[in-house]
């Protein structure tokens, strides 16, 4: 499975209040992926990919000889309020950051980095409130 949907799904089962982005008839803030729809819903939260670090190699590597990947996510989260989407970005900010050697789905996850606590950005063109937070993940190869 890719990142950002397995990501997504550890989010769910690890936090209350959120849905997936495409949930119909949920309260949950909804979480999209590759996206921030413009205008609805005003809270929201959005998964990126986002580059990354060269893949880990090890002498006793197998096949492509790439041990663990390094790929980096950007995390967004949108409010009407200052606190609300602060209080969004670190409730996901702790269930990343937590993530150490676990199995998400059916892949290794080593470890989620926080490069940064999350920080605000401007407001958005409907004076929404927006954090950001990048992490670097070290995963096994998928």
């Amino acid at each position: 499975m890719a990142i950002l949907p397995e990501l997504q799904a550890h989010i769910l089962a690890s936090a209350t209040g959120f849905q997936a982005g495409s949930a119909v008839g949920s309260t949950g803030v909804p979480i999209f992926l590759g996206q921030l729809p413009a205008e609805q819903p005003d809270r929201a939260v959005a998964l990126y990919e986002s580059g990354g670090l060269p893949p880990m190699r090890t002498m006793g590597s197998t096949g492509t000889g790439v041990d663990h990947e390094q790929p980096s996510i950007q995390v967004l989260n949108r409010a009407p309020g200052y606190a609300q989407a602060r209080a969004d970005a670190r409730t996901i900010y702790g269930v990343l950051s937590a993530v150490k050697n676990s199995t998400l789905t059916s892949v290794l996850y080593v470890d989620v980095i926080p490069v940064q606590t999350p920080f605000d950005l401007p407001q958005d063109s409907r004076d929404r409130q927006v954090f950001s937070c990048n992490y670097t993940v070290q995963k096994e190869e998928s």
